[in-house]
Formats: structure tokens, sequence, C-alpha cells
């Protein structure tokens, strides 16, 4: 297990990753809902669903492959086979990622013409430029976390997204459209790919030629395959596939609806919940390197836990916040927003304490063949379940079909795991940390209640987070291990000196 300390700095610098991501993500939806129409937005929403996809097929499950591989070499103290893996795969997303652009470009006319919108085909060509850089992207920061160098990743993404803004507005205040709005995001993941290379070369100026044996390729190619298939099944089920449904059998603007919430949703639980996420897989892949099975078991059972204290309180409070949040970013026209955002929020609050885990727990196990037994089935489920709710009840049958397909998935996870390592679910757990967070929904309701939409937004987390854990310190949830990871984070943060003393005792 990593020293708390340890855990604490790349949690942090996880922590400032997502948080710039998130925060320029908001920026950018914020600023394109307010220039374009409900109508309009899903159409925008619809593109970039589609590149999204395309990122997949050109991402081919190598990122997750390499993460993994890399960090089990250098688990065994081996940095030139780790060189050797990140230059394999490189390779490999170079090659797809070629064949994905150009399949794109090709299908570019075809998408303006079906939704009677030449914009959309220029966008999408615009998008489809994008698709390598962005793919490059993905691969490095994998990289990187497999090297425990969360600090190059918040470095490189803070110049991405301060460019990503930068370009929204470029292309709004000059009337660029979605074609701007997508050569933006592509010019930026082209300066991260640039900055995560020469990073790179810092740890090994020649990793780009490191050679990697034909065993450990073809073991690279065995896992990998699974795994792009669990990619394409997580894109049925996690990333929006009820767009696809929306799109044909709804009008534009419940697209929209749908998609901002989707959006605010994961954003919401990647901002905090999903900092431990990209710690998961490197570090329980260093302890299948080094033979250490009761690590994983605990890694596993303390992610559960740390988990539910982020996730949950997020998920009440940000629904009880949503309402003010969709007024304040967007405006008038997206109410709707607000509703959807809450039951996602719930739905996601449970995937992230229990889903996560386990599947980083499969794939750092070599367990990534059950992962696809369960993700073929969710993918039938929500299918069918979009297909049945979505022509009837527009946005709400897609929250609908995306919120049970995804809770459906946990029981067969949970018990993957339990297999994998004899770890069970920490359920008493989760209900107590849940006291804790409905407990702190009540300043929030009332937050919420009697105050302006703007005062909300800002007064209702800061009140939340002091109730929350001010109730788990009453009721003396907070342990010694708990106050020995947070200590370090605050000292970094440099919140309070009297604090961190407070907590060295």
């Amino acid at each position: 297990m990593p020293a708390p300390t340890k855990v604490a700095r790349h949690t942090l610098f996880n922590f400032l990753t997502i948080a710039l991501t998130s925060a320029m993500g908001v920026g950018v939806t914020a600023l394109v809902a307010r220039v374009l129409s409900p109508e309009g937005m899903g159409h925008y929403t619809l593109l970039t669903w589609l590149i999204g996809i395309a990122g997949m097929f050109a991402n081919l499950g190598y990122v997750t492959a390499a993460m993994k591989y890399m960090a089990e070499s250098l688990g065994r103290d081996n940095p030139e086979e780790a060189a050797g893996v990140l230059a394999f795969s490189s390779r490999q997303v170079l090659l797809f990622g070629f064949g994905v652009s150009a399949l794109l470009i090709l299908a570019s006319p075809l998408t303006g013409r079906r939704f009677d919108e030449p914009d959309m085909g220029l966008a999408l060509m615009a998008g489809a430029v994008a698709v390598i850089p962005t793919a490059l992207v993905a691969l490095y920061t994998a990289a990187c976390q497999a090297l425990q160098r969360y600090d190059q990743v918040a470095l490189v993404t803070g110049v991405t997204a301060t460019c990503t803004l930068g370009g929204t507005v470029l292309s709004i205040v000059n009337g660029w459209g979605m074609v701007g709005l997508l050569a933006a995001t592509g010019f930026s993941a082209g300066l991260g790919a640039l900055g995560y290379m020469l990073l790179l070369t810092r740890w090994r100026p020649d990793w780009y030629r490191a050679a990697l044996s034909d065993e450990l390729k073809r073991a690279m190619r065995t896992y990998q395959g699974p795994v792009f298939v669990m990619l394409m099944l997580d894109a049925i089920v996690w990333q929006r596939s009820e767009v696809f449904f929306l799109g044909a059998y709804s009008p534009a603007k419940e697209v929209a609806y749908y998609g901002m919430a989707f959006t605010l949703a994961n954003m919401a639980m990647k901002l905090l919940p999903g900092t431990l996420i990209g710690l998961l897989i490197p570090n329980l892949s260093r302890s299948v390197g080094a033979g250490d099975q009761e690590g994983v078991r605990r890694i596993f059972l303390l992610s559960c836990r740390y988990m539910a204290m982020l996730a949950l309180p997020v998920a009440i409070g940000g629904a009880l916040v949503a309402p003010a949040l969709v007024q304040v970013l967007y405006g008038p026209g997206y109410e709707p927003v607000a509703g959807l955002l809450g039951v996602l929020l719930g739905a996601n609050a449970l995937v992230m304490i229990y889903g996560f885990p386990a599947s980083s727990v499969l794939y750092a196990t070599n367990g990534q063949n059950r992962l696809v037994r369960i993700g073929l089935w969710i993918s039938v489920v929500n299918v069918g379940l979009a297909w049945l709710l979505i022509p009837r009840f527009g946005a709400w049958g897609a929250v609908g079909s995306c919120a049970l397909a995804q809770l459906s998935s946990l029981l067969p996870g949970l018990r993957a795991v339990r297999d994998q390592t004899g770890a069970k679910a920490p359920v008493g757990m989760v209900l107590q940390i849940l006291t804790a967070a409905l407990v702190m929904g009540v300043p929030v309701y009332a937050v919420t209640r009697w105050t302006p939409p703007l005062v909300a937004l800002f007064a209702g987390p800061l009140v939340g987070v002091v109730a929350f854990f001010l109730t788990l310190f009453a009721a003396g949830m907070l342990t010694a291990e708990d106050r020995a990871l947070v200590g370090p984070l605050l000292a970094r943060l440099k919140l309070s000196r009297r604090t961190s003393s407070l907590e060295a005792d």
C-alpha cells in the first residue's frame, strides 16, 4: 500500500486535474448553451457524442492496457519494459486513429444531409481531425498515471483546459459556430499531446524507440481485445447511447436536456469521487505485479468507503442545488435539466461507490473477460429500456433507461470481485454514510429554498461540506486512517496550519 502522504499527494493532483477539466467543461457548455437554442444545443450534443464514440475506436483498449502493463512493469522495477509498452501502444493508437478519422471525414456529408444542417457535416470533419490527438492525450495521461506523475497530468490539463475555453470564446465572438467549437477542442488536444511527449522524454529520452517482447505484445493484444469490447459496451450503458434514440425519436431540445444533465452528473462525480478512479488501476496493478493479493482486497474496500464519503453528499447536495445551477449557468429554456440531473446523480453515486472499484479490481487482476459478459447483458438491458421508454417519455425515458441499466450492473460486478478477491461489498458502512449525507441535506435544502439562485449555488455546497463532516465527526465515523489521509491534503492545500497541527496530534 502506498504511504498516506503519497496517496494524499496523488489524490490532490488528481483532484486538480479533474477540477480543471470539469470547470472547463461546465464553462464551455454554459457558453455554448447561451449562444445556441435548445435545438442547436441538441445538434451539438449529437456531434460530440459521435466523435466520442469514434475516439473509442481509435483508442481500441490500448489506453487501459498501457496503464496496466506499465504499472506492472514498474512494480517489477523494469522501466525499459514500461517504455516498450508505451511505444507499442502509441503506434497502435496512431494506426487506428488515422483509420477512424478518415471514416468520419467520409461520413460527414451524410450527417449534414441527415439532419438538414450543412454545418453539422463541416463540424464533423473538424471533429475527425481531433480524434488522433485526443486519443494520444488519453494514452499519455494513462502513462503518467502509471508512472505516478499526477503532477504532470495536472500541468498538461491546466494548459489544455485554458486553451479550450479560450478557443470556445473566440469561436463564439467570431461566429464560427459548431465548426469553430470542435476545431478549438482539436487544437487543444494537439497541444496537450505535444506537452505530454515532451514530459515523457524527461522520463526516458528515447521511450518511443523502446522494444517490446513478442510475448508481452501478445499479452497486451489478448488483454486489449476484451477491454475494447468493454469500452464499446460502456458506450452503450455509460456514454449516452440514449442520445442516439433521442435523436431518432424525439425533438432536438430533448437531446439537449438529457445531454446536459448527463454531462453535469458526470462532471459532479468526477470532480470529487472520480479523483480516486485514476489512482485505482495503477495501484491495484502494482499490487498484482508485486504479488500482494491482500493489498488488492484492501484497496477495493477502502475505495468503496472513500467513494461513498465523496459521492453520496455530492448526489444529495447536487440534486438540491440543481435548479439554481441550471438557472445560473444556462438561463431560461433549460429548466427541465434540473430534475433529470437529480435522478442521474443518485444513480451515478451508487455506480461510483461499488461499480468503479469493482471494475478496477477486475481490470487489474485479468478479469476483463468476466467484465465483457457482464457488459453484454447490461447493454441488452439498456438498449431494450431505451427502445421502450424514450419514444414515450423523451428525455425522462433516457434518464430511466440509463439509470436502471447502470444500477443493474452492480450486483454481478460485486459478485465477480468476491470470487476474485474474497472481498464483500461494504453495505453497512455505505448506509451509515448515507445517513450522514441525508442529515447534511437539511441545511442545504434550507439554503436553496430561501436564498436567490446565485447565492444558493455557492452557499449550498459550502454549508453542505461543513454539515456533512461535522455529522461524520459527531457520529464517530472518521477513523485514524481518514485523518492520516486528510492531514497531508490539508497541509498541501495550505488551508490552515492550525488544522494541520491538530490532524498531526
